[in-house]
């Protein structure tokens, strides 16, 4: 069995085998890996889209870090000041 909890509801399939997840499952999703067990069972797995300009920094184990790094330093309020030079330089153009 590829889940060892309790089942959260019971959803049977419309006449054309559609099951309706409903929004608490769907919110933030752009779409499911589905991964089907050796007796019947069924995994959806939940993935997000993200923009192909922002693909290089998922790519980057090391900018990754970095940026998780920072937003941990935010939360406990360890932030530097950062040159204003740094600030002109506009990634987006």
């Amino acid at each position: 069995m590829i889940l060892d909890s309790e089942p959260i509801k019971d959803i049977k399939p419309d006449p054309r085998g559609r099951v309706a997840l409903g929004a608490d499952c769907t919110k933030g999703v752009s779409h499911y890996k589905m991964f089907m067990g050796d007796e019947g069972e069924i995994l959806l797995v939940p993935y997000v889209d993200i923009p192909q300009r922002e693909l290089w920094l998922f790519s980057d184990k090391k900018m990754m870090r970095q940026l998780e790094e920072s937003f941990k330093n935010a939360e406990t309020g360890k932030l530097k000041d950062i040159d204003p030079e740094f600030m002109e330089y506009d990634q987006e153009e």
